[in-house]
């Protein structure tokens, strides 16, 4: 005992000691109950002044016991300003600034608050400093911290200490303490005002209005979505956008307090209802008004749950002034593709179904049969939920519920995750105008789908095909020959010595690039998405756009020795053109380029490359003026030598090499449109070359814009092909002339 307590103890607790020699057994049990009662003592009784072991460790601490936790109250006093910091009880402990009203405080700077004075330290101690600006402090206050209570007071700057202060605590003397400090006693109210406007997010609210003289809507929730007030399901982004803008409507800066009770004009009043009424409290606001001075905010008085008066971003008058109409859905689905659990695609005149569920990383084929789907397939699996989850309608075509006219021939049905909430569509039939009417069994609205968008939600197997076109491997090398019917005029290419030659039209070379990108091009074709088992006669493989390209492989997988392969492209539909494969009844999208390369013309392009370093003299033409360079040595000049041509004929020379085509337009003569007839710019140029001297004339038309690059078109002397040549190159040699 005495080398646990020591004699002290003893004569502390006489009446326990005897108790214990009374019985050596109880010891223990007499030992805790010692302990206890002497930490009762020291925490209770002692507990309103600081103990000598607080003082003993944190010498140095400007409060020398602290404890953030049990800190209930902070009192500033500024120059034209006073606040509190408090700490509730009945809400879990939060803090709230106390100013003309009651006010939510931000914790994050509250709790910054805390760590300062926990962590504050003396600089060193100081007695009385003359100056020291205690007969006015920049800041007086007060900490409630448990049963102490200290009272502060921060003087003027403290030389020999950059960036600190002098400050005072009533019993604990006067010191200088740190910059960190000082900054954070001296920060206004605002600092620690909480700056969120709207705490509810969306899944917190039962029902949204807004209101105001021209429009307003009502978002009210059915489950995981939102009603409009004629029962119309809002759109699931357009709700988001204004959810999102409230949730981002910060106070820039706070008013008066007075500026709350006047109010401001009403532009627009927003009412949030919670869906949990006992967890969070009606918000009310206000928003109108420019802020004085500040043209890029509005104001904002949120008289609901507790009142504040603050400068937010205009960008809140977006969300709020969108009409009712763009927040309809005009979406079939609700679903995002990655929340489509289960898929299930059906004719309502029975036979073709089509069903598939998730399964870990994958999908499992439940009809047409009961199978896991490989990996390639669960991608086309994945890319159909993305198709109907991003199904979009071209319009509304009014409101049908059950038991009135409408005649379903297909239903789609999904079902979420999440909240396992089941969605379905009907589709009608084609109707006149080539589109689809859909009704969501969620709200019994009609949409008008696209034919092309409306294919995908009906019960078709060949949609979990794997992406690749051919099963087979083609190889480039084994390619002997191709017919291509996509160009303007059809191509007849054969490999000849390891080369290419063009057998029609006749009088060209080919391309080796342009044909080594056309053969791997069909040769790694994949389909954006397989829509069909066969043609029904509404994908354009019949109409004035439909062509075929076609290529002969000497690769020994037929018993011949030879295989053809080939696309057929049909009419164009969103995300490309819709094609199948030569021998196979499938249709798919292929991807818009694909078509597009196709259509290439194969016609070398080499004979329009002008070599900078090979030319002698070459001469620009632009209506009565004219500009020539001639070859001095090792680099071109300009004709007549004026004295500032040097930076000109840099920008020529580069532009000279820069303007090779990047494709082929068509072979035989130009177009009208093509503007050779009236040339923007005509070059002529002399060049040596290993074969002998060449004398080229190039004539450059009307500008054009071809698969998406800004062009000229333009034509070469002794080829009988339109060609087109970058606009940056054409402009580059006008600018320099």
């Amino acid at each position: 005992m005495e080398t646990l307590f020591g004699e002290p103890a003893l004569r502390a607790f006489p009446g326990r000691v005897l108790a214990v020699k009374a019985s050596a057994a109880a010891t223990p049990a007499i030992l805790v109950a010692l302990a206890a009662g002497a930490f009762a003592y020291a925490r209770w009784i002692d507990r309103g002044s600081i103990s000598d072991l607080d003082r003993a460790g944190r010498k140095r601490d400007v409060f020398p016991s602290f404890r953030p936790e049990e800190v209930s109250r902070i009192d500033i006093e500024r120059p034209g300003e006073a606040f509190t910091l408090e700490r509730g009880e009945a809400d879990g402990g939060s803090w709230s600034v106390l100013l003309a009203r009651r006010e939510d405080a931000n914790p994050a700077a509250v709790e910054l608050m805390l760590r300062e004075l926990e962590l504050a330290t003396k600089l060193r101690d100081v007695g009385d400093p003359p100056g020291g600006g205690f007969d006015a402090p920049r800041v007086r206050g007060s900490v409630v911290d448990g049963p102490l209570h200290y009272r502060f007071a921060l003087g003027a700057d403290a030389p020999q200490a950059e960036g600190g202060a002098y400050m005072r605590i009533d019993g604990e003397g006067t010191f200088v303490v740190g910059r960190s400090l000082k900054v954070q006693l001296m920060r206004g109210s605002d600092a620690y005002r909480d700056r969120t406007i709207v705490a509810l997010g969306a899944g917190e609210v039962a029902r949204l209005e807004v209101r105001a003289e021209s429009g307003g809507y009502v978002l009210e929730r059915r489950g995981a979505t939102f009603r409009l007030s004629d029962g119309v399901r809002a759109s699931r982004s357009g709700v988001d956008r204004v959810f999102s803008a409230l949730a981002d409507m910060r106070a820039e800066s706070f008013l008066e307090s007075a500026a709350v009770d006047r109010g401001p004009p009403q532009d627009y009043t927003v009412v949030l209802q919670p869906r949990d009424t006992s967890a969070h409290s009606v918000v009310e606001l206000r928003v109108g008004g420019q802020c004085a001075g500040m043209p890029e905010d509005v104001m904002v008085f949120r008289r609901l749950p507790s009142p504040v008066a603050a400068c937010v971003g205009k960008s809140i008058i977006a969300a709020l002034a969108t009409p009712s109409e763009a927040l309809r859905d005009d979406s079939p689905l609700y679903a995002h593709a990655d929340e489509i659990e289960q898929i299930r695609l059906e004719s309502t005149e029975g036979g073709a179904r089509v069903e598939m569920a998730r399964k870990g990383g994958g999908w499992r084929l439940r009809a047409p049969e009961d199978r896991d789907l490989g990996a390639d397939e669960s991608d086309s699996a994945n890319l159909l939920a993305v198709a109907l989850a991003g199904a979009r309608a071209d319009g509304f075509a009014g409101r049908a519920r059950s038991g009135q006219a409408f005649a379903p021939r297909f239903e789609a049905t999904v079902i979420r995750s999440g909240d396992e909430a089941r969605e379905v569509v009907e589709l009608s039939g084609v109707q006149a105008g080539d589109f689809v009417l859909a009704r969501r069994a969620d709200d019994g609205v009609v949409l008008r789908l696209s034919r092309s968008i409306a294919r995908r939600f009906e019960p078709h197997a060949v949609a979990i095909r794997p992406r690749a076109v051919w099963s087979s491997p083609v190889d480039p090398a084994a390619v002997v020959s191709i017919d291509d019917g996509c160009a303007p005029a059809t191509e007849r290419l054969q490999r000849v010595d390891g080369g290419w030659r063009m057998l029609a039209p006749r009088g060209f070379a080919a391309d080796a690039l342009s044909v080594a990108d056309l053969i791997a091009a069909v040769g790694h074709a994949t389909a954006e998405a397989w829509v069909d088992e066969k043609d029904d006669g509404t994908f354009g493989f019949d109409g004035p756009g439909s062509c075929s390209v076609e290529l002969t492989l000497e690769d020994g997988q037929a018993d011949a020795g030879r295989r053809q392969v080939g696309l057929v492209f049909g009419a164009s539909t969103e995300g490309g053109v819709y094609a199948r494969a030569l021998g196979d009844p499938g249709v798919f999208v292929a991807p818009a380029i694909l078509r597009g390369i196709a259509s290439h013309v194969a016609v070398d392009r080499r004979p329009l490359r002008i070599d900078a370093d090979r030319v002698t003299s070459v001469s620009f033409t632009r209506g009565a003026s004219k500009v020539t360079l001639e070859r001095r040595g090792d680099h071109l000049a300009w004709q007549g030598d004026p004295p500032d041509a040097a930076d000109s004929v840099s920008r020529l020379t580069e532009a000279l090499e820069s303007l090779y085509p990047p494709s082929v337009m068509h072979t035989g003569g130009p177009a009208r449109e093509e503007g050779i007839g009236s040339p923007a710019l005509e070059i002529t140029a002399h060049e040596m070359q290993d074969a002998g001297a060449r004398d080229l004339r190039i004539t450059v038309g009307a500008e054009a814009q071809v698969d998406g690059a800004d062009v000229y078109f333009a034509r070469a002397s002794g080829l009988d092909a339109t060609f087109v040549v970058p606009r940056q190159a054409v402009r580059a040699i006008l600018g320099a002339m």
